[in-house]
């Protein structure tokens, strides 16, 4: 039986993420600070509360399938187990990853990118986007 993630929990975390397909994720601060330059600088700062919720709210502009994949690299949940990424996906967490400065999802894109099954099936778009985000070493 799976469970959900805890993210998707109200009762969990100190912050909202909102999505602009308006997904709304419960996540920590500490968490996400920890992966992020971006909402670490960003967390220093108060945030407004949302009154109906009583934590802060921090509306992105992604959709809810690329937040969802990062934050379960973030809580090391294993939602989508043998289903493999398209390699649209792949772009926008490359491009997240880029944007908020999350090393952890450039780092597991990479991987992604080198994995058989995609660089099997999508050469060409690995490389256009190796070169695109500067993953010299996906390139070659």
């Amino acid at each position: 039986m799976a469970t959900s993630p805890p993210y998707e929990d109200a009762n969990n975390g100190d912050l909202v993420i909102r999505t602009s397909d308006g997904g709304e994720y419960h996540i920590h601060k500490f968490l996400i600070a920890h992966i992020s330059f971006v909402f670490a600088d960003m967390l220093s700062v108060p945030q407004p509360h949302d009154s109906s919720m009583g934590k802060p709210v921090v509306d992105v502009t992604e959709l809810r399938s690329v937040w969802r994949r990062i934050l379960d690299l973030c809580y090391h949940y294993e939602s989508d187990v043998g289903e493999p990424l398209a390699i649209v996906h792949i772009r926008d967490l490359l491009e997240a990853g880029k944007k908020y400065h999350m090393q952890v999802v450039t780092s597991h894109m990479r991987r992604t990118l080198l994995s058989p099954a995609i660089l099997e099936t999508h050469a060409l778009s690995v490389y256009a986007l190796a070169c695109a985000y500067r993953l010299e070493d996906v390139a070659q």
